[in-house]
C-alpha cells in the first residue's frame, strides 16, 4: 500500500492507495467519535463491490447510514442535495458526524458540497470508484454541483478527512470510462511529471487496468495534485495549472449539455487546444505537442471531434467559472513537465485553437 499525505496544518490528511483489505481503517475509527457513517453510494457500484466495503468497514466497527443515489452527471443538482439533506437529517448528523460517498466524482462533488454545508461542515471521506475521481476529484477539497447549462458554477473548498483508493474497483468500470480517466493523469504529467507520460507511452493501453505498475501510475498524479493543493489550496495562483485543458474542455461539455462527452474525454480535447495555444503562446517544442497528441490518442481518448458550433463554445468559455472580468484563465505548456498561467491570450489564437479540435 502506498499512503500520501496532504499536508494542510491542522487539517492535513491521508491518501491511501492500494487493496482495501490493507487500508488498517481502525486508526480512523478510533480518533473519530463512534456514530455511524452516512454513507452516499452510486447505486451500480454498491451493488458490485458493497460486500468487500461492508468488509472493510466492519473490521474497523464501523456502522452505515446508506443512502443510494445515481451516478452521472445528471446526479449533480439540487434535487440529489436535498436528498442528501434530508438523509442526514432523518439520521440526526450532528457537527461530529461523517459523511462518505463511494462512487465516482460526481457524487464525490455532490456529496462533498452536501458535508460543506450541513451544519457549517461536517467530516467528510473519500471512497473513489472511478479512475477520474482516484486520481483528481477526491483530493484537493473541491465540491460543487451544476446550475443551468453551467458545470460546476456552486461549490466550495471542504478538504476530506481521507480519501481511501482501491485500484481493483476500477476493474468494474466500463472501458470508455477507464480511459476518460486517464486524461487526468496525462494532464499531471504534462504539468509537473514527464516520467508520468514515459510509463503510459511504455504500458500495455489494453493491460494498464491490471498493470502492477497501476498503483503507482495513481500514486504519482495523486502526488503532482498534492504538492500543487498543499500551496495554493483554495486556486489563488499556482493551482490552476490543474485546470490544463479544462477551460475549452468545460466549454465542449456545456455546449453539448453535458450529453456527449465524459468529462476525461472533454478534457483530452481541451488539452489538444491548450498544447496549440502553448505551441503559439508558449514556445512548446512541435514535437512535444506531437508526443502528447500521440499519447492520447494510444490510450483511446478522443483529440478531434465534429458537429459543435465554434461560436458556441467561445460563448461557454466568458462564462467559466475560473474568468475573470479580463476573461478566461489560460493554462499553457513551454515544456512538458511544466505549466503557467497566462491571462492574455489573443481571441485569434483561441478561435484557431477550437477550430482545430472542431474538425469533421
Amino acid at each position: 500500500m502506498i499512503e500520501i499525505t496532504v499536508h494542510l496544518g491542522q487539517r492535513s490528511y491521508p491518501v491511501r492507495i492500494g487493496p482495501w483489505r490493507d487500508w488498517d481503517l481502525r486508526n480512523l475509527a478510533r480518533e473519530w467519535p463512534q456514530t455511524p457513517w452516512t454513507l452516499v453510494c452510486d447505486r451500480r457500484v454498491w451493488d458490485v463491490w458493497s460486500k468487500d466495503l461492508l468488509a472493510c468497514l466492519g473490521s474497523a466497527q464501523v456502522d452505515l447510514n446508506l443512502l443510494e443515489l445515481e451516478g452521472g452527471e445528471p446526479a449533480k443538482a439540487h434535487g440529489n442535495l436535498f436528498r442528501i439533506y434530508d438523509h442526514l437529517l432523518a439520521h440526526k448528523v450532528r457537527r461530529d458526524g461523517t459523511l462518505a460517498v463511494f462512487g465516482g466524482g460526481v457524487l464525490g462533488d455532490l456529496a462533498g458540497f452536501a458535508a460543506a454545508t450541513w451544519q457549517r461542515g461536517i467530516r467528510f471521506v473519500q471512497i473513489p470508484t472511478t479512475l477520474l475521481a482516484q486520481v483528481d476529484s477526491s483530493v484537493g477539497g473541491k465540491t460543487g454541483m451544476n446550475y443551468g447549462e453551467h458545470k460546476n458554477l456552486i461549490g466550495t473548498f471542504h478538504q476530506p478527512s481521507a480519501v481511501l483508493i482501491s485500484p481493483e474497483w476500477l476493474n468494474s468500470l466500463p472501458p470508455r470510462e477507464f480511459r476518460a480517466g486517464l486524461a487526468e493523469v496525462i494532464k499531471c504529467g504534462v504539468i509537473r511529471d514527464p516520467e508520468l507520460l514515459r510509463i503510459l507511452e511504455e504500458e500495455d493501453p489494453a493491460n494498464l487496468g491490471r498493470s502492477s505498475r497501476l498503483e503507482e501510475v495513481l500514486a504519482r498524479a495523486l502526488v503532482v495534485k498534492a504538492r500543487i493543493v498543499e500551496e495554493d489550496e483554495r486556486e489563488s495562483g499556482l493551482r490552476h495549472v490543474l485546470n490544463f485543458g479544462h477551460t475549452i474542455g468545460h466549454a465542449l461539455e456545456s455546449a453539448t449539455s453535458f450529453s456527449r462527452f465524459l468529462h476525461g474525454e472533454a478534457v483530452a480535447l481541451g488539452m489538444v487546444a491548450a498544447l496549440r495555444l502553448s505551441r503559439d503562446c508558449a514556445d512548446l517544442r512541435p514535437a512535444d505537442f506531437d508526443r502528447v497528441e500521440a499519447l492520447l490518442v494510444r490510450h483511446g481518448l478522443p483529440v478531434r471531434t465534429d458537429g459543435i458550433d465554434p461560436e458556441l463554445v467561445l460563448r461557454f468559455l466568458d462564462l467559466d467559472k475560473k474568468a475573470t472580468s479580463r476573461g478566461p484563465v489560460w493554462v499553457l505548456t513551454p515544456g512538458l513537465g511544466r505549466a503557467s498561467v497566462f491571462g492574455q491570450v489573443p481571441d485569434s489564437l483561441v478561435f484557431e485553437a477550437v477550430t482545430h479540435i472542431l474538425q469533421p
